[in-house]
């Protein structure tokens, strides 16, 4: 038989894992500044991501095998990895080029370093420079108005450009 204390600390760390899933879901939001793009998500998002993480590791705390617990507790880094990722992910895109910032770092790009933009249907952007960076935006979140709208913006911002016209690769 599972004491009161138990069943409630058990209860509150599924409604945390749940609750904090349903807060992680949704897409991110865009701000169109003067001659400019941002795509970041919101913050409440990172929020139900942690909040999942906590509702794991209570749940985690209270499984009676010390093995179990531990594999727990592991599975409770994935939400906190996520909620690093959506805290840390933006994409602007400017005049002079784009910079993109994710969990691993910084990249920014000029126009005319552009060398081809690839679309690939239902996960992401992969953008290449003429030196052979590649910078993947995924866009498995974004409503179908703002992948579009992202879309736009780049190959009109490739267009402007000055320097070798790049290819652009949008599958059927």
């Amino acid at each position: 038989m599972i004491r009161p204390a138990r069943q409630a600390w058990i209860a509150l760390g599924v409604v945390l894992t749940l609750a904090g899933a349903a807060l992680s879901v949704g897409s991110p939001r865009i701000t169109l500044l003067n001659a400019a793009l941002r795509i970041e998500y919101p913050w409440a998002r990172s929020a139900g991501a942690l909040m999942a993480a906590v509702g794991i590791a209570i749940l985690a705390a209270f499984l009676r095998r010390l093995s179990l617990r531990r594999l727990g507790f592991v599975l409770a880094l994935g939400p906190v990895l996520i909620a690093g990722h959506l805290l840390l992910w933006k994409l602007e895109i400017a005049d002079s080029g784009f910079s993109f910032r994710g969990l691993f770092g910084t990249t920014t790009m000029a126009w005319p370093e552009v060398a081809s933009i690839n679309v690939i249907p239902g996960s992401g952007i992969l953008v290449e420079s003429r030196a052979g960076a590649k910078v993947q935006i995924d866009t498995t979140d974004f409503a179908s108005d703002q992948r579009a709208a992202l879309e736009r913006t780049l190959a009109r911002r490739v267009k402007e450009g000055n320097g070798p016209a790049p290819r652009i690769v949008v599958p059927n």
